[in-house]
């Protein structure tokens, strides 16, 4: 009687590999199964949690930009992810990085208006307009110091 003896072999450049590889020794590939859809949106959601949790608490803005970052890893097609992301780096002072961040928010739900509200009010700091809100304000200042003159 033969013994038949089966040899798993890498998808990738078929060398072969043992069972409880995670990596191809030969080609890097990782040879887990892909996440599924819910995995990868619970593993994001963990994340931006965590992540508006860091930017809430106003310490460790590093740390939540890394969260939403994998956040977006996990789920590159979430708004809300690349929005968060915005705010982050808006409390870092990277401010033209931020408007990126918002308009790629925009482009994947244009009807986000806290998106639209961010990248308004960080494309006036970037050009060191005060926010539309405050233009009647910023008016009837300069109003009063002309009329002192």
């Amino acid at each position: 009687m033969s013994t038949i003896i089966f040899r798993l072999h890498c998808p990738n450049c078929d060398a072969t590999i043992e069972e409880t590889d995670i990596f191809c020794s030969h080609c890097g590939i990782n040879l887990e199964p892909p996440l599924g859809k819910t995995e990868l949106e619970t593993l994001a959601q963990e994340n931006l949690d965590n992540a508006r949790d860091l930017l809430e608490s106003g310490r460790h803005l590093k740390k939540a930009l890394a969260r939403c970052d994998q956040a977006i890893a996990y789920l590159p097609e979430s708004a809300a992810a690349h929005n968060l992301r915005g705010l982050i780096l808006d409390g870092l002072g990277r401010t033209p990085e931020a408007i990126l961040a918002y308009q790629e928010a925009l482009r994947l739900n244009p009807q986000d208006a806290e998106a639209q509200a961010n990248l308004t009010d960080a494309a006036a700091e970037a050009q060191n307009v005060p926010p539309p809100e405050n233009h009647f304000l910023l008016f009837k200042n300069l109003r009063f110091l002309n009329s002192k003159k």
